[in-house]
């Protein structure tokens, strides 16, 4: 399907990109979304992974500081400590747009797929 898109696209390039990324992202069973509340529903997630489950869901919008903060299940303080680490130049795991939402990077997102998938269940 990527191939096909990237093929036959005649827009612009940034577009089909975004359009692949989204297709390549998958369902996150662990997490529930309750009228406007959204719940990682894992106990056994460190802050840092459940930045990631968080900004896995939330896509190529992302979500704010406080969204973050809101629906990380750990300390206001867990939560900054992870996301500076991930958004380090040792790690570059998430980004902050110029909109202050965080959002996965590749390398985020690579995370997930290879060390993470199992923990995007539910126990």
């Amino acid at each position: 399907m990527n191939e096909v898109l990237r093929i036959f696209w005649q827009g612009d390039r940034e577009k089909v990109a975004k359009t692949i990324r989204e297709l390549l992202q998958f369902d996150v069973p662990c997490i529930g979304k309750f009228e406007e509340i959204v719940l990682v529903q894992r106990t056994d997630l460190t802050a840092e992974e459940e930045v990631l489950v968080l900004l896995h869901y939330a896509g190529e919008i992302g979500f704010s500081r406080y969204k973050l903060g809101c629906y990380a299940q750990c300390s206001a303080s867990s939560v900054t400590k992870a996301l500076q680490k991930l958004s380090s130049p040792q790690f570059r795991q998430i980004i902050l747009l110029s909109n202050a939402q965080y959002r996965l990077t590749d390398l985020g997102s690579k995370r997930l797929r290879e060390e993470l998938a199992d923990k995007l269940l539910l126990q």
